[in-house]
Formats: structure tokens, C-alpha cells, sequence
């Protein structure tokens, strides 16, 4: 892309060079911060954290406002800025007025110097998201402070080219989220198929045309005439959860310790990228909650019915108490068939019915044993688990070209913002603004096909 001809030093590192006729100015003497508090009574348009969606600055509706009380009040080009966890990039230009709830900072520009949406670019940029979060104090909640941010110098270019830059910067950033929506549909698309086939596979196996019976499970239905249905506790060896108040055995070392973050929703694979380590205590209760290869791990309360199977090789390791461990009979019954069903559509369904619809808060021990599984020979599980095995490493690995494009476009989106309002780039010519790479990079990761 096009560079200014000019530039300058402006004296800040996190900033660098800015066009020669960019003059800097202090936020406070750009902006005012509006601490107008009032009852949200009678405001329908309300505003928190969790409206705000991160690195974006698209707002996210909810249903029923999840908030109440004091908030400030904004008004329609007012920008909103998050000082809680400001590494997440919460930052809205609100086209309507109303009431923000929570660390939310309301700024109103001065529109003699600043075009309110050249300042919300301004803000959501990584240059400054950065130097912001390097102000936060608080290591469970960091936060910044007004009195830092509104030290900062930032360049105020002529009004007349921020609005240019806005401009080039609502056309592209609008032509780069129809790219993502289009790659999340994709990505949703393949789940679902995931999800059919294995479905299909966990309840007709192998032979479609194979006679079939009644399961004698209503939303079991039909299933191929030679399996038999099983209760869970009658394939296992013991069923378990893990021990409460663990959190004091906490450490920067030692053991792994499994919780729910470590199950998905979407794969029976564990995800072991973000570990909690534990010291712990010694004596049986340790040992009973210890895991070992192919023990089955089900969550009991927050993303209830989540599964996944501990891996052939891996360290020491605990579940918590809102992780039930199964250790299966693996003479009889292959793990990996037991957690393909137990996560599949048909499977999950139990759960639901289990947790009566969603109304009971969690799972039982009880709940876990009364689990129902089909149960065909296990030499037609583990020909089943192969099958599915093949059609999912396929699934996952054009899944996950497409979620590597996902994350490329959305480095890339931060990157054009930063680069365009601070200056490293000059999109004040048409030519400029059409010739710019947003429109050639797509085309080069293969976007468009």
C-alpha cells in the first residue's frame, strides 16, 4: 500500500512515525468522559462487556439484559471503550443511545477535532490496545485506568481525511466479515456433517441393509437386529468423580489436573493446550481420581455431557469434581465407540432427558451408571471406531485449513486498522483505497472459491 510522503517522529515508541501533518494530542484534550450515572429504568437499548464482541466492535443483543442498576448513559456516536481486560479489544461506536453497565468507559469526541468513527478505529487498533493493556493492574481482573489512557497521545489527522480513512475502513472491514461469516458457515456446515455420520454409524453401523429391531429405547429407536443395549455401569469396571477443594493443591508444577475446559463439546479428544498442574495429596483419594489411557471422562456440570477419552500417553493426571471418570472393561467394550455414541446427537439426547429438559443442575454418579449405550460385538466396535476415525480426520483437517484462514483474516483485519490509523499507510486516493491489499489477500488464501 501507498506510504505518506511525509512523517515524523511522534515520541511515543508504541506509536512510531506519523505523517508530518498529523498533529498529537493528548485523549483528554480530544475527548470528554461522560460519567452522566442513571437507572437503567425505562432504556431499552443497554450495553455490557458481554454486548460487545472482541476485536470487532460488533455489538452482540441479547434476549433478556443480564444486568441491572447504575450505568452511564451515551448517546448515539459516543464511543465505548472496556477497561476491564483490555487485551480483548471491547470497544463499540453505538448508532443509537443508551446505558452502559460495568467498566466501560463512554467517550464523547469533540467533533471540531475528532469523526467519532475515526476515533472508534482509532481505539480498537492493536497499536493502542496494546499499549493499554501494558498499563493493567489486577492479575485476576486486570484493568486500566482513565488516568493512564487519557495521557496518550494520539495523532488527529484533518477531519475531512478521517472521514476518508473511515470510509476505506467500513468498506473493507464489512468485505472482510462477509469473508468470515462465509468461513464460519462453512465451518458450521462440516460440524453438522461430522455430527450426521457419525450418528448414522453409532446406531446402523456398518451394513445399512443389516436387519434391524426395536432398541426398546423410545429415542433410541431402531437398531441393527444382532446388537444388544447396555447400561453403562454394566461395561465398566468403576465410575467415579473427582475430589472437591483441590484448589489449594494448586501449582506451577506437577500433576495435570483435568476440568471441563479440558472437554469439548465438538471431539472426544482431550484439549490439553491449557493445563491446570496440582501437588496432589497422597493417600487412596488421590489414587481413586487418578486417570489412566482410555478412561472415559464425562462432564456432570457446566457443558453437560461433553466426552472425551483420556489418551494412550500422557502424565500424571486428576479430574475435578465436575468430571465423572469411567474406567471401561476394554475386553468387551472399545472406549472410543463408548464416546462416539455418548457424543453423538442420538446420544446426547440422554443427557437432556436426564437433566429433565435443562431444569436439574447437573449430573449424578447415578445419572452416569443409568447411561444407555448400543452394544454390538466388539469386533464391530472397533470396525466402526476405524470408519468414523478415517471420515473425521478428513472433516478435521478441512476444518482446520479453514480455521487457520479464519485466524489469518482476523490478524489481518487488526493489522490494516492499526497500520491505516496510524499512519504507516496514505488510503486517501480512490486508487489507493481500491488497489489495497484487503482485496488481493483473500484472493490469495483462496477466499473467494
Amino acid at each position: 500500500m501507498k506510504q505518506y510522503e511525509n512523517v515524523k517522529e511522534s515520541g511515543a515508541e508504541w506509536l512510531g512515525k506519523v505523517p508530518t501533518h498529523w498533529p498529537l494530542k493528548k485523549l483528554k484534550h480530544t475527548v470528554e468522559l461522560n460519567s452522566n450515572e442513571c437507572a437503567d429504568e425505562g432504556i431499552t437499548f443497554k450495553v455490557a462487556l458481554e454486548n460487545i464482541e472482541s476485536g470487532t466492535g460488533k455489538h452482540i443483543p441479547t434476549e433478556v439484559p443480564g444486568f441491572e442498576g447504575i450505568g452511564n448513559t451515551f448517546q448515539a456516536d459516543d464511543v465505548l471503550f472496556s477497561k476491564l481486560r483490555p487485551y480483548l479489544a471491547k470497544v463499540l461506536h453505538p448508532k443509537t443511545s443508551g446505558i452502559a453497565v460495568g467498566e466501560i468507559l463512554v467517550l464523547t469526541p469533540n467533533k471540531e477535532l475528532y469523526d467519532s468513527r475515526f476515533l472508534f478505529y482509532q481505539l480498537l487498533s492493536s497499536a493502542f490496545i496494546s499499549v493499554v493493556d501494558s498499563s493493567t493492574y489486577g492479575s485476576k481482573m486486570p484493568r486500566a485506568s482513565w488516568s493512564f489512557i487519557k495521557e496518550l497521545q494520539l495523532p488527529v489527522p484533518p477531519l475531512s481525511e478521517q472521514r476518508i480513512i473511515a470510509n476505506f475502513l467500513d468498506r473493507k472491514t464489512e468485505k472482510l466479515e462477509k469473508l468470515l461469516t462465509h468461513k464460519q458457515d462453512l465451518l458450521d456446515l462440516l460440524q453438522r456433517k461430522r455430527q450426521a455420520f457419525i450418528n448414522e454409524a453409532v446406531t446402523e453401523g456398518l451394513n445399512s441393509l443389516a436387519p434391524r429391531k426395536s432398541s426398546g429405547v423410545e429415542w433410541l429407536g431402531e437398531l441393527p437386529a444382532h446388537w444388544e443395549v447396555r447400561r453403562l455401569k454394566t461395561v465398566s469396571q468403576f465410575i467415579t468423580s473427582g475430589s472437591r477443594g483441590w484448589a489449594e493443591y494448586y501449582s506451577d508444577e506437577g500433576s495435570i489436573f483435568l476440568r471441563i475446559g479440558n472437554l469439548s463439546s465438538s471431539s472426544i479428544d482431550l484439549k490439553l493446550h491449557n493445563l491446570q498442574r496440582v501437588t496432589p495429596p497422597s493417600g487412596s483419594e488421590g489414587e481413586r481420581t487418578r486417570v489412566q489411557p482410555n478412561d472415559l471422562l464425562i462432564s456432570i456440570t457446566a457443558l453437560l455431557g461433553a466426552v472425551g477419552v483420556v489418551p494412550q500417553v500422557i502424565e500424571e493426571a486428576y479430574v475435578n469434581q465436575h468430571i465423572a471418570l469411567v474406567r471401561l472393561n476394554q475386553d468387551i467394550v472399545h472406549p472410543r465407540w463408548v464416546a462416539y455414541f455418548l457424543s453423538s446427537p442420538v446420544g446426547k439426547h440422554q443427557f437432556k432427558t436426564l437433566t429433565n429438559g435443562g431444569t436439574k443442575e447437573g449430573l449424578t454418579l447415578g445419572d452416569i451408571t443409568s447411561l444407555v449405550l448400543p452394544y454390538p460385538s466388539y469386533e464391530e466396535q472397533c470396525s466402526i471406531v476405524d470408519y468414523i476415525e478415517t471420515r473425521v480426520r478428513n472433516i478435521d483437517k478441512a476444518a482446520s485449513a479453514i480455521l487457520a484462514q479464519i485466524e489469518t483474516l482476523k490478524a489481518y483485519r487488526q493489522a490494516l486498522i492499526s497500520e491505516v490509523v496510524t499512519g504507516k499507510v496514505d488510503v486517501r486516493t480512490s486508487a489507493a483505497a481500491s488497489s489495497s491489499a484487503p482485496k488481493s489477500m483473500p484472493q490469495q488464501l483462496g477466499l473467494f472459491e
